[in-house]
């Protein structure tokens, strides 16, 4: 426990001294992106706190598709949607992601788990750290996000030593720059240009606002939130991440992401 307990406090400790590109460290960019306004200081280290918890309870070991435990599922989904009759492998190299090894996997775990727990508080949603069969828990989601990010950009935040450039789309959310009106108008937060094309943890901030963006515009769900999705309603929103349009590319980038979280997550 107490084992546990100082782990947690150095993760935290960690996050909020991390230099960020932006100038200063996590915490000077908290700053900056609140303007410094109302309880920003508690509500930083509240969610910096809850969010190494949440990033400590997460899945923290990722899998190839080619792994025999999964590896049938997956060529389902991909023979579905490209087309294919099943051969040796089933899947085509430039889908492939393969598995992320551990230390890339987890560096962005705090990053996660804050967002979460910031979007958890800014929309009412009262999730527990546990979901349940109909809801997903705070961990579900870092969860996730995790899968999406394993799709998107498979961790990486650089291409050849630049920010990962996704035209549109920077990093590993593959969010644009000019999202930020939307996104201060949605959270009161400024998220900062030079974040989102190479801060890690303001990319993720973004791509998370889009998703939960994606989510209030559901048909299935309120006008406004303070309501808990269903597990329906993550599992729609993910398949209106990268647009509204219907699609086969979108269909499959819904189905590849929901199974790796389904795995993440134990469900």
């Amino acid at each position: 426990m107490i084992t546990q307990l100082g782990k947690l406090i150095n993760d935290m400790a960690s996050f909020t001294n991390q230099k960020r590109p932006g100038g200063g460290n996590t915490f000077d960019a908290w700053a900056r992106m609140t303007g410094r306004q109302g309880n920003y200081i508690s509500d930083f280290f509240y969610h910096a706190t809850r969010g190494a918890a949440i990033g400590e309870l997460s899945q923290h070991t990722d899998h190839s598709e080619f792994d025999e435990r999964y590896i049938d599922t997956y060529i389902e989904i991909y023979n579905k949607f490209n087309g294919r009759n099943k051969d040796d492998s089933g899947i085509p190299d430039q889908d492939l992601r393969g598995k992320v090894d551990d230390i890339t996997f987890n560096q962005y775990n705090t990053e996660i788990g804050f967002w979460v727990s910031f979007y958890d508080r800014k929309c009412g949603l009262n999730m527990g750290f546990t979901g349940d069969d109909n809801h997903l828990g705070l961990v579900d989601v870092a969860n996730l996000m995790k899968a999406l990010i394993k799709q998107v950009s498979s961790f990486g935040m650089l291409d050849n030593g630049k920010p990962k450039n996704h035209n549109p789309g920077w990093g590993l959310t593959a969010v644009t720059t000019d999202c930020s009106p939307a996104l201060r108008e949605f959270t009161g937060l400024t998220f900062e240009k030079v974040g989102i094309m190479q801060d890690s943890w303001q990319i993720i901030g973004a791509g998370m606002g889009h998703l939960m963006g994606k989510m209030k515009k559901l048909d299935s769900y309120p006008d406004s939130f303070g309501v808990k999705p269903s597990i329906d309603q993550w599992y729609k929103a993910i398949r209106n991440y990268n647009g509204n349009k219907t699609s086969e590319f979108r269909d499959f980038y819904q189905e590849v992401v929901w199974e790796r979280f389904l795995i993440y997550s134990g469900r």
